[in-house]
């Protein structure tokens, strides 16, 4: 028995010595103080270079750069393939892993993973690097930048969510590739984590990108053509640390998106969306503003955006808000202000400030529609709003048009008769028999001025008569009643049938005077549709 123990002992020991002696030839190191060129056995630990099973590290002081280039690509392939690598410095000084003219037939494969931590810096011009596994960019400062070449990976996760954490950034310039097979994340407690694209292109088609789920987070587009399937700005938590940032200034972004639901595309939160040029194609999913519990606002002042639907307002209690200034953007299914008439925070509310440019609510067959629900839909005297088929008929939600074009291209708006669309005091089916517009707030039927006045001029003597003016649509008749008193008899025509013979729709104005009115004692008037 003691002997069976004293094999097993021995057993375990020796292969104790043996996992280290092979974890030992697995880890492969930059010793030297100085920069050099990949391939270089003498400069990593144990004299010889990186290899498939090596788990390579450049952590060490002083700075450095570390040179992969056409050489490495042409003679030493077998040093390009590698388990995993870690890249980064002490503080105050910078290690960077430069990929320099390799050409892009010839990566640098990571079988594992790649991390850049605390001043570690990622350098792929006109060279290729592939991850099979994730991209970590989580720890200090760490930068990649990418220019005339190509980085694919698993996965890339950017920043810290954790106190003091890391900021990454990623730059993807002229002539770049970066595809990513999976999510991308990108977070941090301080400045943003930032992915700033000048050019190029950032490929996502697989997984979900998530900017600010915790701390803060951007993406700066002004050039280049990507595409991403889901892109999620902000927090799911209703956290006031959380924000996430998209600005479009140039450039093509493609949202392929999961669907046409709330949420299935560009889902908004915490954070903003600001579009000032380029364009933004999204039309086959939506455009979701205060998806999670975060008052959020997207803006357009040039360019163009294409959707399939837009959600203003998603989580109760908050306010969804897009403000358009300039440029033109199509929603190409339905457009949906607010969702509800509850109390407090149950409400989902949402907001359109439509003061430039023109929005398209419409498609080929003319059955997009614009409802406004719970919120306000504001047009703007330089603003246009073409729609095939405008809903208000919610008592939450509200049209107003203050000089704006409206454009109906299918059907008049659908509007509950009993409610107010423009807030101006009359209902939608009054307005309807009265000729005026329903959406805009100047228009609607009541009595502009009671002034004194002589049928023969005011220089003829005191003026004895009373002058009532009056808003008045072209083809509409109109009877003024007066009465002495509001509370007792009824109030009776006073004058004939007063008609407005410019064209119809034509809003105007009619007089009527009623002679020796202002000798009577006090004196109401109102007004009445005629026959």
């Amino acid at each position: 028995m003691r002997s069976t123990i004293l094999k097993v002992i021995v057993f375990a020991l020796a292969s104790f010595l043996l996992t280290a002696s092979v974890f030992a030839q697995q880890v492969v190191s930059w010793t030297t103080p100085s920069s050099g060129k990949w391939e270089t056995s003498s400069e990593w630990s144990g004299g010889h270079g990186p290899d498939s099973a090596s788990y390579v590290f450049i952590t060490n002081a002083v700075s450095k750069v570390i040179t992969i280039d056409s050489t490495t690509t042409s003679s030493f392939t077998n040093s390009l393939v590698i388990n995993s690598l870690v890249l980064n410095a002490p503080h105050g000084s910078t290690n960077t892993l430069s990929l320099t003219n390799g050409g892009l037939a010839v990566p640098l494969r990571v079988l594992a993973g790649l991390s850049i931590g605390s001043d570690g810096a990622l350098s792929v011009n006109n060279s290729a690097l592939l991850v099979n596994g994730a991209m970590t960019m989580n720890e200090g400062d760490p930068i990649a930048i990418i220019t005339n070449g190509s980085l694919t990976a698993g996965s890339l996760a950017l920043g810290s969510a954790i106190l003091n954490g890391g900021i990454g950034t990623l730059a993807i310039q002229a002539g770049a590739v970066v595809t990513v097979t999976s999510n991308i994340t990108a977070v941090s407690p301080g400045a943003p984590s930032s992915i700033n694209i000048a050019g190029g292109s950032l490929i996502a088609t697989n997984g979900l990108t998530q900017l600010g789920a915790s701390g803060h987070a951007q993406l700066l587009i002004s050039g280049g053509s990507h595409i991403l399937r889901q892109v999620w700005l902000g927090s799911p938590n209703p956290s006031p640390f959380s924000s996430g940032s998209l600005i479009l200034s140039g450039g093509t972004l493609t949202v392929q998106g999961t669907g046409l639901g709330a949420g299935a595309g560009l889902a908004l939160s915490a954070g903003g969306y600001i579009q000032d040029g380029g364009d933004m194609e999204g039309s086959g999913t939506s455009f979701t503003i205060a998806y999670y519990p975060h008052n959020s606002t997207a803006y357009l002042s040039n360019g163009i955006a294409n959707w399939g639907a837009v959600y203003l307002g998603y989580s109760p209690g908050y306010t969804g808000t897009y403000v358009q200034a300039g440029g033109l953007m199509t929603v190409a299914n339905n457009m949906v202000i607010g969702d509800n008439c509850a109390q407090g925070n149950g409400s989902v509310y949402g907001s359109v400030m439509l003061l430039g440019g023109t929005l398209c609510v419409t498609n080929a067959t003319h059955t997009a529609w614009l409802d406004v629900r719970n919120g306000q839909f504001l047009l703007g005297s330089n603003a246009t709003l073409i729609v095939d088929n405008l809903i208000v008929t919610n008592s939450c939600g509200q049209f107003i048009n203050s000089g704006g074009t409206l454009i109906m291209t299918n059907n008049p708006p659908i509007l509950s008769p009993d409610m107010d669309a423009d807030g101006d005091g009359q209902s939608n089916g009054n307005e309807a028999l009265a000729g005026t517009d329903p959406l805009d707030p100047t228009s609607y039927f009541h009595i502009l001025s009671t002034t004194l006045t002589n049928s023969t001029g005011l220089s003829q003597g005191n003026p004895k008569d009373i002058r009532i003016d009056w808003t008045s649509v072209g083809q509409h008749s109109y009877v003024v009643q007066t009465n002495s008193n509001l509370t007792s008899s009824a109030f009776y025509d006073l004058s004939p049938v007063l008609t407005n013979t410019n064209p119809a729709t034509i809003p105007g104005t009619n007089t009527y005077i009623h002679i020796g009115g202002a000798t009577n004692a006090t004196r109401y008037y109102r007004l009445r549709l005629g026959p």
